[in-house]
Parts: structure tokens; sequence; C-alpha cells
């Protein structure tokens, strides 16, 4: 996976992990169990995300996708139509073209994660494009990169237009998030809550991020580049109450982040600094050898950062943005804090991987 992932607690694993949930596999799963083997209190243990959740038969109907909207950068969203006995598959056009994204569901427990205390639960929501013949699926090891080739540089593909804006609404009754996020390309999460549950709407379209299988210097170029859209919902369990994600300040609202980053950490509390650490991380360069920018973004409640910081009142000239090396180092980036409909909206870009911390915080105050 790279080099450059180590220490982090995964809450994102590489999309590759959404490119092995076939139906296949999935059928074979039991219905989701704590490390010890008996069903978790934390969720109801008669929803089991076994295989893609199916398309709503109804209107009031919960752990389905009410659709599947496209649009190509610019232009009104359209309706895709879920191809007939194709389990999370769904037909959209692009320039004339058909083309048919899968929509892949898991819900991830400590069990997945060879039972990691550290991890609690989440919904992973990933959108791809489903192979075919003229648009085959590589995975690393098929085929050597060859840049005058580029298909052959992505694996667990193919990829998706770079043009192609997906919208995936998904409804959930039992759901209690303390945080949500996105990794691709212009990644968006939104919640309303509806009489019975929730309802999410997932955006972005999808980047290609490298990949490499093996430890990479930072001076070498990626082995190939892997397509992502995958989308986390973090549902509210004690192993996430060491993380800034705890059910504590869960009422007042829950950071929504995204980033075209390849693995992550769940945001951290740092004592030491007064602030919350975002840890995300990709290789260095592409396999041109181009250094890979980085984005990231946070869209935090101000109701959320007052209980978090535990302070009577939020005032934005109080908080800064940080962007440091492993090495503890700064690295040089664009950063823009926000107050907006009620929100701190946080937007780093510019910045260089491999594992760089994002810190939103606050300053020393008399």
């Amino acid at each position: 996976m790279g080099r450059l992932h180590k220490g982090l607690t995964p809450l994102l694993l590489l999309a590759c992990v959404a490119s092995f949930l076939t139906a296949s596999t999935l059928s074979a799963r039991a219905a989701p169990r704590t490390p010890e083997g008996k069903p978790s209190s934390a969720y109801p243990a008669d929803i089991s995300y076994r295989g893609p959740i199916s398309p709503c038969a109804t209107p009031k109907q919960f752990e389905c996708i009410e659709s599947v909207h496209y649009r190509k950068s610019g232009e009104s969203w359209r309706r895709g139509e879920a191809v007939p006995r194709r389990a999370g598959q769904w037909r959209v056009v692009h320039d004339g073209a058909e083309v048919i994204v899968k929509v892949s569901t898991e819900l991830m427990t400590p069990a997945f994660d060879d039972g990691n205390p550290d991890i609690g639960p989440r919904l992973m929501v990933a959108m791809e494009r489903e192979p075919d013949r003229e648009h085959p699926a590589f995975r690393p090891g098929d085929v050597p990169c060859d840049l005058s080739r580029p298909a052959t540089c992505v694996v667990y593909g193919p990829a998706l237009p770079p043009d192609l804006e997906l919208r995936v609404t998904v409804r959930l009754s039992w759901m209690k998030p303390v945080g949500a996020s996105g990794y691709g390309a212009d990644a968006r999460t939104r919640l309303t809550p509806v009489r019975g549950g929730s309802r999410w709407v997932l955006e972005g379209r999808q980047g290609l991020n490298p990949l490499s299988t093996q430890d990479r210097g930072d001076d070498e170029p990626a082995e190939y580049m892997e397509p992502m859209l995958i989308f986390w919902i973090v549902h509210a369990d004690p192993a996430w109450e060491q993380t800034a994600l705890n059910s504590k300040c869960a009422p007042a609202g829950f950071p929504h982040t995204a980033a075209n980053a390849s693995w992550a950490g769940p945001p951290m509390w740092n004592a030491a600094t007064n602030s919350i650490d975002f840890n995300i991380g990709a290789d260095h360069r592409d396999v041109r050898g181009r250094l890979f920018r980085g984005f990231f973004s946070a869209r935090l409640p101000i109701s959320w950062i007052e209980c978090s910081w535990g302070i009577p009142r939020f005032r934005a000239s109080e908080f800064s943005v940080t962007v440091t090396s492993e090495e503890g180092e700064d690295i040089a980036a664009t950063r823009r804090l926000r107050v907006r409909d009620g929100h701190l909206e946080v937007t780093v870009t510019g910045f260089h991987y491999s594992s760089p911390t994002i810190s939103l915080v606050r300053k020393p105050t008399r």
C-alpha cells in the first residue's frame, strides 16, 4: 500500500477494498458481529450489508439507494437507471455513450479489521465503473504501466470519465453518525433527517490517486494510478471515543471532511497543541513522476467546535490551520477559513503528500 500510511488508524482503506467487495464475496459474509462473535449492540443485528444496497422500492423504505443522478460538469443533473437483475449497477450516459456505474456498499466493523479495538463501525459507499470489453480492469501485476497506453497504468479500474459527476442518495434508519468523509474529486456529503431515519446525499467525481505495491522513495514515481470515489459514514461507538469523533459532541453536529487522499486516520484531539489533527496520506508522486498535490476540506458545525474545545462562544479569529510533515516541519499550502451557515469551512490546497497532518488549532488566549 506504500510506506507512508504506517502508524495511521485506518478509517479509510484504499479504494481497492471496494473493488474486492463483489457480490460473491459479500454473500459469504456473516452478519455484522463483534470480535467475540456476538451481535453488536451498536447497530441492529438484523441489518447486514452482505451485498450492495438495493434501490428503494417505496418512498418510505430504508437501508436502500433512493436514486443515482449524474451530469457532465456544468450541466443539469439527470437520473440514472438501475440495471435489472444486476445488483448495485446503474446505467448513465456520458457524451452519448452508456456507462455502467457500480455502487458498492459495506458495513465495516471491528471484526473486519481483525478485531482492532480502535476501529468502530462505519458504512462505506464506493462508486466505480463496471468493466467491459473496451474498458477492462487491471490489478497490480497484471500488466506493467506503459505511459504510451494510459489504461495499463490504472488498476482497480477502469476509471470513470473525469468530468462525470455522480450523486448517490442513500436512506438509512439506524445510523447514529459522528462523522462523514469523502475521497475523490470534489467529494461532498450532506445529511437530511427524515421521519424514521436519515437521507444521505453523496456527490463527487472520481479522482486518480498514485498507488504503489512496494515502498517507494519520494523521488520515485508511483507504480500505478487508482480510481477513487469513496465515502465513509461513521457510526457512534465506544471505539471512537478516543478520537474527535466522539458521541459527546454529536448532538451538536459532526464534521464533514473531503480530500484526494488514499488513506487517512480519524480526526484526533491533540491536547499538546490544543488542536484537532486530520492525518491523511498518499504517494508523493504520480506515475509520471510529478508531485501529487493535495486537497483537503472540512465543514465543521460551530456548535460542534464549541463542544469539542469546551468554549462558550466561537470566535474565528482564535483559530488557525497548520500543515506539517511527519517530521513536524511546516508544509507550504494555501489555507482558507470561512464562517458560513453556522459552520466553519476549512480549505487547504497545494500541499504535497506523503503523510501531512492538517490541524485546526485554537490559538492561546489570555
